[in-house]
């Protein structure tokens, strides 16, 4: 007996069927796109074979990217996955022992047990229950029906998006914000980008700065626009760390530093929100990091340790004696202002020049800056 909608609370895990995903007026299957958890697009071939392996894409929105969820004719509440693109379903083909194998479309039905996780996350498995479909980020490759690696969460794995048609879903799918579905809850999460660049996208309502670290390109503070508005870093081949902030001295204070995916959208979704003004942090002497430096007994330098820009300025406690200007520095400079005695440093990095810390820079020592946040 399928069910519909999930028991009183709505407690997950529970089977769903397919006439939660039928018109409701005409009670005619509508055509769903079916993602994973990073905008990844399950794709029917558009080969005219006998059986065809099923591939992940980059959101098309074309009909070999929809597909219709059919009952199973003898009530067990299983569905079939047809292919809007030739009418071909999407089945598992190895055998019941089998670990993996790939997932392909053949004329042949094929009933699949559809279980929601949890709201609106879906899993497709094999009637036995021990394959799962999988959609792999990894655009292009197959997509396989597989048992769980043991390198692996189990909170992720299998995870699939079940979305319909719609001109919202279909904007936000080729955006990758998918975020109002899956990660309803999280500050960030990220979806499939472009090879060999960082993006950050921006889905708050004010204005965002961020800075990505990495050894070739911009490290400088770049504004992101509300409301979806997206910056682009090239040249990114690696994974790099995204110095994230709100503009405002004192929104810059909730700044954060978040793992930058080569190939991924970054979305902010969220951030922290300072309603008061916390004051200028403080380094200690003994918490901070000198290098002596006797060949300078008359400077105060500060090295830029960090991944990003750092932007610097040296006060003077002598009126018109020594430049107090705030300076920007690229990863691993070092800098010198001519001081004859202790005198305030304030630093800054990355995405939040205005937000210092304040150190004590000490004539014929290098401060080393390391902080990040």
């Amino acid at each position: 007996m399928e069910s519909s909608t999930g028991p009183p609370g709505n407690h997950f895990p529970v089977q769903v069927g397919a006439s939660r995903f039928v018109c409701f007026s005409t009670e005619a299957a509508e055509p769903h796109f079916i993602s994973n958890l990073e905008g990844a697009i399950l794709e029917a071939s558009s080969l005219d074979l006998p059986v065809m392996p099923a591939t992940s894409r980059k959101f098309t929105g074309d009909r070999n990217q929809q597909w219709l969820l059919q009952a199973e004719s003898n009530g067990s509440g299983r569905v079939a996955v047809a292919s809007m693109h030739d009418g071909r379903y999407l089945m598992d083909r190895g055998s019941t022992s089998s670990i993996s194998t790939e997932a392909v479309t053949s004329t042949t039905p094929f009933y699949w047990t559809l279980t929601e996780v949890k709201h609106g996350v879906y899993i497709l498995s094999t009637p036995a229950g021990h394959r799962k479909l999988t959609i792999p980020t990894s655009v292009g490759e197959s997509c396989m029906s597989r048992e769980l690696d043991d390198d692996e969460d189990p909170n992720i794995f299998g995870r699939i998006l079940i979305l319909p048609s719609t001109t919202e879903v279909q904007n936000n799918l080729r955006s990758g914000a998918i975020g109002c579905y899956a990660y309803p809850d999280q500050e960030i999460y990220y979806s499939v980008g472009v090879p060999d660049q960082i993006i950050i996208m921006n889905h708050l309502s004010t204005l965002i700065y961020a800075a990505v670290s990495g050894a070739k390109g911009s490290t400088a503070q770049w504004p992101i626009e509300p409301e979806d508005g997206t910056q682009y870093w090239k040249v990114r081949s690696e994974d790099e760390s995204a110095h994230v902030s709100r503009p405002g001295s004192i929104e810059g204070q909730g700044a954060r530093v978040h793992r930058a995916r080569s190939g991924m959208i970054l979305h902010i979704q969220k951030m922290p929100w300072k309603h008061s003004w916390q004051g200028i942090q403080s380094v200690s002497v003994d918490a901070a990091t000198y290098t002596s430096t006797p060949k300078l007994p008359n400077k105060i330098g500060i090295k830029n340790e960090t991944a990003f820009d750092i932007h610097a300025c040296v006060h003077s406690t002598i009126q018109g004696r020594g430049d107090t200007r705030q300076y920007s520095m690229k990863p691993n400079v070092t800098e010198a202002w001519e001081r004859t005695s202790p005198e305030t440093v304030f630093v800054s990095v990355g995405s939040t020049p205005g937000v210092p810390r304040a150190y004590l820079g000490r004539p014929g020592f290098v401060l080393s800056i390391t902080a990040s946040e």
